[in-house]
């Protein structure tokens, strides 16, 4: 759109409404961009970090002639960090999803001692 701006307007004769129109066009298009981006980049460096864990002991495991046994050990906290970063992952993704469509974010919950 700013090329279109550009392209029909004037040095002389500028029109900043076309160049307002555009940029309201493209932010919130950018801005939603940028938050899955930054969702998925996020994403893939939690599951990284987990993998990367569990290669980090398994090569250890190895050294000291263990096999993998230590590693076996530890899949009860894989499998609790694989569970808290997806549902983290899953949490976000629906707020980005809430902003797309224009919805206001739900009221916080109130706990059971709180309620009227």
């Amino acid at each position: 759109m700013k090329f279109l701006a550009r392209r029909f307007c004037d040095d002389d004769q500028k029109d900043d409404s076309l160049n307002d129109f555009a940029a309201a066009l493209e932010q919130p298009v950018d801005e939603i961009s940028r938050a899955r981006r930054n969702l998925t980049k996020n994403l893939g460096f939690a599951y990284l970090g987990i993998v990367a864990l569990i290669t980090v002991e398994l090569i250890v495991s190895y050294q000291r002639r263990a096999e993998g046994n230590p590693v076996l050990g530890g899949i009860p906290m894989y499998l609790l960090l694989f569970t808290v970063s997806t549902y983290r992952f899953i949490k976000e993704w629906r707020k980005v999803l809430r902003k797309e469509r224009g919805e206001p974010e739900p009221p916080p919950r109130k706990s059971y001692w709180e309620q009227d």
